[in-house]
């Protein structure tokens, strides 16, 4: 079974050209942060509330990156706060996207590709190489967001993870973009996401789009 930092990477690829999307770029990185969190208190090693992330329970999960995660946590010598979390482990996507990525391409769902630029630059792009996994991921958000299934509480977390991602577009191609936009607000913002998941996911997808907006806003400074 995908875990929901996984589900979020393959939401955000081009499954043609196997790179993130450009409405993406900028969001991912905090949102696979947030998702590893997300990820942690489902399995119950965590809470999160405004103020912390709070271990409580160090074992591992059997998971290297959400193990990771854990120990980098339950070693803190201080409370993290889940921005502080968040804006740390921005440094440190290149690295969680890449070994998500590795992972997807071991279970055959992507396939790497090497390319070139000028001759002397290498790159990599992960295109889809079996879509089914990621077309039951697309198909279960959709029945939840436009047909009102009710949602499991990592189904409810991941969509409010695609609206903090500004991904409306990329996941739901079939809708007008205003249209998936406005429902993914509504169902974000709505009784429906209380109902189904804990105040500590609300937490933390609610401080990935603080995140997010605050790294635009800083970004757009700096451009001045």
């Amino acid at each position: 079974m995908l875990t929901i930092p996984e589900k979020l990477l393959l939401l955000a690829l081009d499954d043609e050209k196997g790179r993130v999307v450009a409405a993406g770029g900028t969001a991912l990185p905090f949102g696979l942060a947030g998702a590893v969190l997300v990820e942690l208190e489902r399995r119950g090693r965590i809470e999160v509330d405004k103020r912390q992330v709070l271990v409580v329970d160090a074992r591992p999960t059997g998971d290297p990156i959400l193990d990771n995660a854990l120990l980098n946590l339950s070693g803190s010598r201080k409370v993290r706060k889940p921005g502080d979390w968040l804006f740390q482990h921005n440094k440190l996507a290149p690295s969680l996207r890449e070994r998500l990525l590795e992972r997807l391409v071991q279970a055959g769902i992507l396939r790497r590709e090497t390319h070139e630029f000028l001759w002397v630059f290498h790159f990599q792009r992960y295109p889809t190489e079996e879509d089914r996994p990621e077309r039951v991921v697309r198909e279960t958000l959709r029945a939840i967001l436009f047909d009102g299934r009710t949602p499991a509480p990592e189904d409810a977390a991941l969509l409010c993870l695609v609206h903090a991602c500004n991904l409306a577009r990329e996941v739901f191609p079939d809708y007008p973009a205003r249209e998936a936009r406005s429902a993914l607000k509504a169902f974000a913002e709505g009784d429906a996401v209380a109902a189904a998941v804990s105040a500590s996911v609300a937490a933390v997808t609610m401080m990935v789009t603080a995140a997010v907006a605050a790294s635009i806003t800083a970004s757009t400074a700096a451009s001045h």
